[in-house]
């Protein structure tokens, strides 16, 4: 598996695969990549095999006051038939890996679907926990609970 940096041509495959893996509860998944990417602070890194892409995760970079970070994970899709192989892992092991190298940044945190146990369960092993149980409900109805990972060097 290759990790690599998100480019816009990666789109073409990217938007259909948030729409496949997110339209059993939301329509426009697809719009919303595409909207998301065109905003100057987000990144998000691809990942591939033998040229085949296996997923992909959207960051963004929130400034708060003092020039600290907060950057969240805006969105993560990972093609179903690769699911369970480490695709996740690596996606998420990227942004950590990332976030290491950036001075400012003290938390990274994204919401998800408390009844997604697969993806709560891959947070939870990466070393995010629970900051907020009910973090509101998701455009599709469904409830999210915010999850936070703050480098352990950084006490800001």
């Amino acid at each position: 598996m290759i990790l690599r940096p998100f480019e816009f041509e990666d789109l073409r495959w990217a938007a259909p695969l948030a729409e496949r893996c997110f339209s059993p509860w939301d329509q426009g998944y697809g719009q919303q990549t595409a909207d998301w990417l065109a905003q100057d602070n987000i990144r998000g890194w691809v990942a591939t095999a033998a040229e085949t892409p296996l997923g992909f995760v959207l960051l963004g970079a929130w400034g708060v006051p003092e020039g600290v970070q907060v950057w969240e994970i805006v969105l993560i899709a990972v093609d179903p038939t690769t699911a369970r192989k480490g695709v996740g892992r690596s996606l998420i092991a990227q942004v950590l890996r990332a976030v290491r190298t950036e001075p400012f940044v003290r938390e990274v945190r994204l919401d998800v679907d408390p009844t997604n146990a697969a993806a709560v369960g891959l947070f939870q092993q990466a070393g995010f926990t629970v900051q907020q149980e009910n973090a509101g409900t998701f455009s599709g109805g469904q409830p999210a609970v915010r999850m936070a990972w703050r480098p352990k060097h950084r006490s800001n």
